[in-house]
């Protein structure tokens, strides 16, 4: 009977020292952890979920619990469909996953300006879109700026037309934040002074 216990002892420790044995292999095998603070690694990561069209990379806290987001700004070019997307992302060292992304918006973003926005009536940072001059042509054109809140899920949206009679501004009524509509009101007061601000959207019409 002691014999057949120290046997099974031995056994116990062949068994435990194998499966320590493969644990420090297996975490040898691991990728080593992906740094996402590198430019390159956030823009990898948002094709490798997004595709190629995926194309400028935000990394910040998006979200009240402050957790570190990707946000992915996307352009799309295709018969079919012609916008922008923004799309925040969890990152995690296995594979990234899709939290909220907006519908198509209207846009480019070549020349456009892009960058976090921090506002004090929020405690995480939102996204700001102008398009600039993008489109504006020589008998007039329009001019589209979005504000992106991931934590509320919300796009607020301000839309400047000028043609030959005048300059109408119509800005989303679902902006309840008056940070949120001074920002657009006043940005576009600085570049077209001479805006009427109007109740509903204005389509351009070239």
């Amino acid at each position: 009977m002691l014999l057949l216990n120290k046997f099974l002892s031995v056994v116990l420790i062949v068994l435990i020292s194998f499966f320590i044995s493969c644990g420090d292999n297996e975490e040898k095998k691991q990728a080593p952890l992906k740094d996402f603070k590198d430019p390159a690694v956030q823009l990898k990561e948002a094709k490798s979920l997004l595709g190629e069209d995926a194309q400028m990379t935000f990394l910040g806290n998006f979200d009240k619990n402050k957790n570190e987001e990707l946000i992915a700004a996307s352009e799309i070019n295709t018969k079919d469909e012609w916008g922008i997307k923004f799309t925040s992302i969890k990152l995690n060292n296995e594979k990234p996953e899709k939290v909220f992304e907006t519908k198509l918006l209207e846009g480019s973003l070549e020349d456009s300006r892009l960058e976090k926005l921090n506002l004090s009536s929020k405690d995480y940072e939102l996204l700001y879109y102008h398009s600039g001059d993008f489109f504006m042509g020589s008998g007039g054109g329009e001019v589209f700026s979005y504000v992106i809140d991931f934590e509320e899920e919300e796009v607020y949206y301000a839309h400047l037309v000028a043609d030959n009679k005048k300059i109408s501004l119509y800005i989303s009524d679902n902006i309840s934040d008056d940070e949120v509509k001074q920002l657009f009101l006043n940005t576009y007061k600085r570049d077209f002074p001479a805006y009427v601000l109007v109740q509903e959207d204005v389509l351009y019409e070239d």
